[in-house]
């Protein structure tokens, strides 16, 4: 064999070793989010508020709300399946926080914010031993619940501590901005202390 068609089948073969994992992984992306469209529409302002008020709770320290806003907003408009999806959260978090006496989710204290949280958190462990799952079958509406919740952790959780490892991550470990953000101007226009 040739050098040239050597590095022709070693370029295709390297084509194809990278090609098929992308191709899998974004086909199985685009199945990831069900279709929600038949929800009922929640106003945009309300529902960010419920998912800055989520990001406070997973972060667990406040933080720079406006790089959220846009993420979410970003998403609601643009993403298809994110609005039915955070839709879907903010009634679920509305209805917890409303049997617990308050209107809505985002106007609770951060404690009850932190406890209602918690006890979804709770719902969707597995349980500790696989024996249990044939003796004790889980009834359609707590496995629903519980898979409700596994998507809420994976399509707003993870993401939501994406981004605050990206951005907010850097500000609370002591650096003045999180990369990207200029700051040179800033640097150049302040004026100097003089000893």
């Amino acid at each position: 064999m040739r050098r040239r068609s050597f590095l022709v089948w070693l370029g295709a073969l390297a084509g194809v070793v990278v090609g098929v994992p992308l191709a899998v992984r974004s086909w199985r992306g685009r199945r990831a989010l069900p279709d929600l469209s038949g929800s009922a529409p929640v106003g945009q302002a309300s529902l960010i508020a419920t998912l800055i008020a989520v990001a406070d709770v997973v972060i667990g320290m406040p933080c720079e709300q406006s790089h959220y806003t846009e993420f979410f907003r970003f998403r609601i408009e643009r993403v298809r399946g994110y609005g039915a999806l955070y839709a879907r959260l903010h009634a679920d978090l509305d209805a917890a926080a409303r049997a617990r006496g308050h209107d809505a989710f985002a106007s609770c204290t951060g404690a009850v914010r932190t406890q209602i949280v918690r006890e979804a958190a709770r719902m969707s462990a597995p349980l500790p031993d696989a024996r249990s799952l044939l003796t004790t079958p889980l009834d359609p509406p707590a496995a629903d619940a519980a898979a409700r919740i596994r998507q809420y952790e994976r399509f707003v959780a993870q993401e939501i501590l994406c981004l605050f490892e990206a951005t907010d991550a850097w500000v609370s470990l002591g650096y003045e901005a999180w990369p990207g953000v200029p700051l040179g101007a800033d640097y150049s226009q302040a004026p100097t202390a003089r000893r």
